[in-house]
């Protein structure tokens, strides 16, 4: 089984103020997925913190490398982010 997680920085690519609320990112997030975990933090990039909303998922769907890139890629745009982090790792459920 495989985790997904998307690091989703709320600052805009200027890294200037939080531009984008927390809620926003979820509603966005149900576009693709209708589970998972969100938390949030402080995240750092390019020497500055910004705050910060981490989306876990496990993979049920199966979606594979170039779906996730959509999702990675969709996030990014509609929140004008230079970069969202994405891991894929393999976990063991029980």
């Amino acid at each position: 089984m495989e985790k997904i997680t998307f690091y989703i920085g709320r600052s805009g690519k200027d890294m200037g103020k939080t531009v984008v609320s927390e809620k926003e990112i979820q509603e966005f997030i149900q576009k693709f997925f209708d589970g998972g975990t969100f938390f949030s933090g402080k995240g750092l990039w390019k020497g500055k913190t910004e705050d910060t909303l981490v989306f876990e998922v496990l993979n049920f769907a199966g979606l594979s490398k170039e779906d996730i890139i959509e999702v990675k890629e969709a996030l990014e745009s509609e929140f004008n982010q230079e970069s969202v982090l994405t891991t894929v790792e393999e976990v063991q459920t029980v």
